[in-house]
C-alpha cells in the first residue's frame, strides 16, 4: 500500500495538478518498486502494472510517428558516427 498518499505534482494556473512526464514516470516507478518489495523488475513489467492500475493510458498507435522517431534516432546515430570519423566536419546523415 502507499499509505493513502497521493502523487504530488505542480499545478497549472487553474489549480489542477499537472505532472510532467518525468515526474509521473518517477512516481509510478517508485510506487511499483515498493509494491514489488524492491525485487528486480523490468520497465516493461512496471508499465504493464501501471496500465492495469489505471496510472498510465496506452497511447494511440501512430505508425508514421513511430517510423519518424526511428528514422530520427538513426539520423542522430549516423551523424555522430560520421562526425567522429571525420572530425567535427559537416553533418551528413545516412552517409
Amino acid at each position: 500500500m502507499d499509505g493513502g498518499k497521493r502523487f504530488q505534482f505542480r499545478s497549472d494556473p487553474g489549480g489542477v495538478a499537472v505532472p510532467s512526464k518525468k515526474e509521473q514516470f518517477q512516481q509510478i516507478w517508485h510506487r511499483y518498486d515498493s509494491r514489488q518489495d524492491h525485487k528486480p523488475s523490468s520497465l516493461r513489467q512496471a508499465v504493464a502494472w501501471a496500465v492495469e492500475e489505471g496510472l498510465l493510458e496506452l497511447p494511440e498507435p501512430d505508425p508514421i510517428g513511430d517510423l519518424a522517431e526511428q528514422m530520427g534516432r538513426q539520423f542522430v546515430k549516423n551523424t555522430r558516427q560520421t562526425r567522429r570519423a571525420e572530425g567535427i566536419g559537416l553533418i551528413t546523415p545516412f552517409a
